[in-house]
């Protein structure tokens, strides 16, 4: 085996071992479009007219948070938005930006105080109603990690990982009652000509 290929080897492996230990440490940004349901849920079908909430969640943090910032677009002919509010995962929040106009929502927070936030929590609450039957694609875009290693040092947290979300808006389904009711006046009504017919 000659030695140029010898190095493409080797190049090859020291790159798929570095791509695996950078994935390993990546975090995930995640849209949670059913925060009721245990573990993080991307899709989901929501009856037209009733309220949606939606988690921004982080996960796998491989630095303690000091900010974030994060776009979600939407598809406003199905969806529009309400609210956005803090997840309380930052100690000391403040809002840097908070803005529901569609088709997207941004928002971008940061810690005032001096402790930072590790591990997994919610960045943000997101609020929609539902206002036609159809599927919208919840995107994140612009997401943007930052940490601290001291005062004035402020670096980006990266690889950041994006789960999108998808929410399906469905019709209003037919009570059974109404189905039985509706079953039971077909029956009289054959009935009722049969009798006709008869006489």
């Amino acid at each position: 085996m000659n030695t140029t290929r010898l190095s493409a080897i080797a190049c090859a492996g020291l790159f798929g071992c570095l791509f695996s230990v950078l994935s390993a440490n990546a975090a995930f940004v995640s849209v949670d479009v059913d925060p009721a349901t245990l573990g993080i849920q991307n899709m989901t079908t929501v009856v037209l007219g009733n309220p949606v909430t939606v988690n921004i969640v982080v996960t796998d943090l491989p630095e303690s948070l000091q900010g974030f910032e994060f776009d979600v677009d939407f598809n406003s002919s199905v969806l529009t938005a309400t609210g956005v509010m803090s997840g309380g995962f930052l100690p000391v929040p403040f809002p840097v930006e908070n803005d529901i106009a569609a088709p997207d929502v941004n928002f971008a927070e940061t810690n005032l105080g001096v402790s930072t936030a590790t591990g997994d929590g919610v960045l943000a609450v997101n609020m929609f109603d539902t206002i036609s039957l159809g599927t919208s694609n919840l995107t994140l875009n612009d997401v943007r990690l930052t940490g601290v290693n001291g005062p004035g040092d402020i670096f980006e947290i990266t690889p950041v990982t994006l789960n999108n979300g998808m929410i399906n808006v469905a019709p209003v389904p037919v009570p059974s009652s109404v189905v039985l009711f509706a079953s039971g006046l077909a029956w009289l009504l054959r009935q009722y000509r049969k009798r006709e017919a008869i006489l």
